[in-house]
Order: C-alpha cells, then sequence, then structure tokens
C-alpha cells in the first residue's frame, strides 16, 4: 500500500479538524446557554446564540460551504485530488483511480443501485419502526425532495472527498471503507451527536440510523460502480422514503415543506 500523498493528507486533516472544533463550539454554546437558562428566566446571549446555530437558515449554508467548498477548492484550486477518484468519472471507462471498471454495461450499474437502494431501505425501515411508534404524528420529520436532495449532496460529497486520498494510496477496496471509517471517526468524536442521540429524542436516533446504513451502502455502491451520482440517487430516495415511509402508508402524508425547513 502506497502513502497518502501530502497534499492529499493535509486537505483531509484540514476538514476533520474544522468539523471537530465547529462541533465543539456549538456544544459549548448549547451547554453555556442551557446553564444560563436555568439560571435566569429571562433569555442571554447565549440562549440567541444557540437558537442562531440552530437556524436552519444559517446551519445549512454553512454546512453545504464546509462540505463542498473544501473538496472543490482541493480539486479545482490546488489539485489534490482527482475527479475518477472522486466518483466523477465515466461509469464503464477504465480510470486512474483504480484502473479498471468492474462494470459491463449500465444496466449492471442501475441494478445494483437498485438493489442496495431496496435492501437499504428494507433494513432501515425495520430499525426504525420502534423509534417511529414512540414519536407522535406532530413530532415526525416532513421532508421535502430539496431538502433530501441537499442533506444527500452534502454528505455524499463529504464521504467521497474522504474516500479519495485512500482509494489513491490503498486501491478502490481498501480505500473505500477507509474513507467510511475516518466518516465514521469524525462522528463518533462530534459532542453534538451524541448529545443529540442522547437527548433529541426519536426523531434523532432514527436519523443517525438512516445515515449509519447509507453510509455503508453508499461505500458499497461506490465500490462497486465508482459513481458518485449514483450514490447521490441512493442518498436522496432512501433519505426520503425511510422519513416519511409512515405517513405514505397510513395515507397521512403531509404536504412537502421548503428546503429550509426541519
Amino acid at each position: 500500500m502506497a502513502e497518502l500523498g501530502a497534499g492529499r493528507r493535509d486537505w483531509l486533516l484540514i476538514s476533520v479538524v474544522l468539523a471537530t472544533l465547529a462541533s465543539l463550539v456549538q456544544w459549548l454554546i448549547g451547554y453555556l446557554a442551557g446553564a444560563h437558562g436555568r439560571r435566569r428566566a429571562a433569555s442571554g446571549p447565549w440562549q440567541a446564540s444557540a437558537q442562531l446555530l440552530a437556524s436552519s437558515w444559517l446551519a445549512t449554508p454553512i454546512r453545504l460551504a464546509y462540505g463542498l467548498g473544501i473538496p472543490a477548492a482541493a480539486l479545482f484550486w490546488q489539485g489534490a485530488l482527482t475527479s475518477r477518484g472522486l466518483g466523477l468519472g465515466p461509469l464503464l471507462s477504465s480510470g486512474e483511480a483504480t484502473g479498471t471498471s468492474r462494470l459491463s454495461s449500465l444496466g449492471d450499474a442501475a441494478g445494483w443501485t437498485v438493489l442496495l437502494t431496496g435492501t437499504t431501505l428494507a433494513l432501515v425501515s425495520i430499525g426504525t419502526r420502534a423509534a417511529r411508534r414512540r414519536q407522535t404524528r406532530s413530532q415526525r420529520s416532513r421532508r421535502s425532495l430539496g431538502r433530501a436532495g441537499l442533506e444527500a449532496l452534502y454528505h455524499q460529497v463529504h464521504w467521497a472527498f474522504y474516500r479519495e486520498p485512500f482509494i489513491l494510496a490503498w486501491g478502490l477496496g481498501w480505500g473505500c471503507w477507509a474513507g467510511a471509517v475516518v466518516a465514521a471517526i469524525e462522528t463518533m468524536i462530534s459532542p453534538v451527536f451524541w448529545e443529540r442521540l442522547h437527548s433529541g429524542g426519536p426523531e434523532h436516533r432514527q436519523r443517525a440510523l438512516v445515515r449509519a446504513a447509507l453510509l455503508v451502502a453508499s461505500t458499497q455502491l461506490f465500490y462497486l460502480t465508482e459513481s458518485l451520482p449514483l450514490t447521490l440517487l441512493l442518498d436522496i430516495v432512501v433519505g426520503l422514503v425511510a422519513v416519511r415511509w409512515d405517513d405514505w402508508t397510513t395515507g397521512s402524508a403531509r404536504p412537502a415543506l421548503s428546503i429550509g425547513d426541519q
């Protein structure tokens, strides 16, 4: 196995450090806001800051700037990444990332995408059934196609960025899963993740389960197809259907909200 290039390693470290620092700052502001709120009835600057950070109108642009901006800078500005390694190359042609194509036809790509999407949806629906039953109708998430698309774009580009250095250094098989491990570690060391998991209720536990399943499924799909657009498609379908499945099956689906709504 070859070593990671210095440029790729630097961008990877920058991304992980920024994500960790942002999580620490967000958790600290939330903690101070909670402590201040217990001592005083009136809202103060910490509560206002916590509410501002929780606003999707602020959080979504910041997350997209981070998740898309760093890979774009590494790819276009410094040239530290390759489009093929990110999954932006042709489906059926061999490329610099792996040297070979694992697909013999577009039908193979479509088949793997449908199979993994269906399997992931089935597993997620089973795994989240208990959490959904503990939620009232008003607590359940209402996700539009636009919102699902933004979430998929953020996570899949972010994960592709983490895969690329390892794929170039260690090959497709080891590289895909090494990148997934780094993404999982980044989440596991986030205090905000654990706080929401323990105190956020069934909805946050459901989201964590769906996102974990998507990390595994999209990594396997990328290994088979080397296509970022196909992993985006899988993420959008699973992310949208998994959240709204109960409403659809009970005939009580609500109108889709705008992109900025949670």
